[in-house]
């Protein structure tokens, strides 16, 4: 395979600069100076990968879309039926921790823009008009206009709690569209949802002890991260790898994802080497899952070269956190700090986390596999950069 350019990488970076920038400024979105020097590239660059700004925003769009979707299939997976899938749905778009408050400013900015702009506001009604459509398929039998109402709804609180944070009580939005749309939320048990999503996406049979032990695992106490939400993010990332037809053995990648944190206690040198151990009790054919589960020990310091794709992507699933949105990344480090915290003290977490920081910046990349490196990159040095900068100020 030829090695590919950097021009996805680049064209990440520029949206995501991009993003920021609506969120901190407004519509405006800064001049294309001012763009350049948000993403360290030179005005040449940027018209390089994107010939107007139009461009850049469609792309913006695009990438918010996305940043939703993802969220939507995390809150989706698991749900019994119609009502807890609208209802996940809502939770999406409406709930308080959510988790992306930057898209949600970037998102009432191009709004903004678009009552000016004739062509983005053509952009920004097609982005409306997805959310009507996929509401509407989720709202079943409810009266006609529902799904308006709630986009409605959506648009109205995201751009009051952007412009005027703390005016209206956190949680009221949701549980308004809630009341209007009827619905009751889950009183289930999140971990339970999740687990039944993550067997649900499953490739193979096991038995119910193998479950039974490994819901354990990953419920113990003192999981604040490495618990059935990240592995059910994971599950859900192996299932795009494999719809992309890019595993070449997906059955013991997943074992692999299943089984790698199956054994975790903060400090603990040798939490993989018994999770490789776990996993070949209960599949003592799969050498192949428990070779990928080992090599997880190594994450951060690993030459893709000598790794197979499997690898490469395994690895990078596991990763894929890096490149999350700010505000899920910044809650993605809180939840890594307080599994340490009864281990280490302030001033070694902040050390051991420091030099954590800095070793991955100076790889010359953080993804191993292509896709991840293309898609993700850009966004993972940029929350790895603005933790180190909090960590060291």
């Amino acid at each position: 395979m030829a090695r590919p350019s950097n021009t996805s990488v680049r064209r990440q970076q520029i949206v995501l600069a991009s993003i920021r920038l609506l969120a901190r400024q407004g519509h405006a979105g800064g001049s294309m100076a001012e763009l350049a020097q948000e993403c360290g590239l030179s005005q040449g660059l940027l018209h390089y990968h994107f010939s107007d700004r139009s461009q850049i925003l469609a792309a913006v769009l695009a990438e918010l879309e996305r940043r939703l979707l993802d969220r939507v299939r995390l809150l989706t997976a698991g749900a019994r039926d119609p009502e807890e899938e609208l209802d996940a749905w809502v939770q999406a778009l409406l709930s308080p921790q959510s988790g992306d408050a930057e898209a949600m400013a970037a998102w009432v900015a191009l709004g903004t823009a678009a009552a000016q702009e004739p062509d983005l506001r053509a952009l920004y009604r097609g982005g409306l008009e997805r959310l009507v459509t996929a509401t509407g398929l989720l709202c079943g039998d409810r009266p006609r206009g529902s799904a308006e109402a709630l986009i409605a709804l959506v648009e109205g609180s995201w751009r009051v709690g952007s412009l005027a944070p703390g005016l209206i009580p956190e949680g009221g939005p949701l549980a308004a569209a809630r009341l209007m749309l009827g619905l009751s939320p889950s009183t289930e048990d999140p971990t339970v949802r999740q687990l039944r999503a993550i067997r649900e996406l499953a490739p193979l049979e096991l038995p119910e002890a193998t479950w039974a032990e490994l819901s354990q695992g990953w419920t113990s106490a003192g999981r604040h991260y490495h618990s059935l939400e990240h592995l059910l993010a994971l599950s859900l990332a192996w299932l795009d790898v494999a719809e992309e037809g890019r595993w070449n053995d997906a059955a013991q990648v997943w074992l692999a994802l299943l089984f790698h944190d199956a054994v975790y206690v903060p400090g603990a040198p040798d939490n993989e080497e018994r999770s490789a151990q776990l996993l070949l009790k209960h599949r003592p054919e799969a050498l192949r899952a428990a070779e990928l589960v080992r090599l997880t020990a190594a994450h951060g310091s690993l030459d893709r070269r000598p790794l197979d794709e499997d690898a490469r992507l395994f690895l990078d699933c596991d990763t894929a956190i890096l490149g999350a949105p700010a505000d899920q990344y910044r809650r993605y480090a809180a939840q890594v700090a307080a599994e340490w915290a009864p281990v280490v003290d302030a001033d070694g977490w902040r050390q051991g986390r420091t030099a954590f920081l800095n070793g991955l910046l100076a790889q010359k990349r953080i993804f191993l596999s292509d896709r991840f490196h293309d898609l993700l990159e850009a966004q993972a040095r940029w929350n790895l950069a603005a933790e180190l900068a909090g960590a060291t100020s």
